[in-house]
């Protein structure tokens, strides 16, 4: 994690983190660089969505299914891809509670693009890479052995 700007864009992960915590459409709207459209792959999501619409939209449903959403964002790495532009990646411990059903928890893989702007590092792109499903059926029996 030797890039020059690491502790800025961990500081940018982390607070995301916690912004997920609250479910506030406009608190994780903060940490995107909204003057572009998004790009942005959730993992459950079939589709991805490009425009601020449809990111609102998903954010939006979560908060309003009663979802408490918990991330940890962890080894993080960073490589630049061109001025004031760097592709984060890192491990996400996640952990959903439903109000209405048992909690589920996993962990994934994100690379986001960060841009930065006038305000400071934001996001321009999200994906979620998780695991294969064979790959990810295999840990889970070797972490039980």
């Amino acid at each position: 994690m030797s890039h020059r700007a690491a502790g800025e864009l961990t500081a940018l992960i982390e607070a995301y983190a916690a912004a997920w915590r609250s479910g506030e459409t406009e608190a994780l709207k903060a940490f995107w660089n909204t003057s572009a459209n998004p790009v942005y792959l959730a993992e459950e999501a079939d589709a991805v969505f490009t425009d601020w619409d449809q990111v609102e939209a998903y954010w939006a449903a979560n908060r309003q299914q009663g979802f408490d959403v918990e991330l940890n964002f962890r080894d993080p790495c960073f490589t630049d891809m061109g001025a004031d532009l760097v592709l984060a990646v890192w491990r996400m411990d996640w952990r959903v509670g439903f109000p209405d059903k048992p909690a589920m928890a996993g962990d994934n893989r994100v690379a986001a693009l960060c841009r930065r702007t006038g305000d400071g590092w934001r996001f321009a792109a999200w994906i979620e890479a998780p695991l294969a499903p064979i790959t990810y059926m295999r840990k889970l029996y070797e972490a039980r052995a």
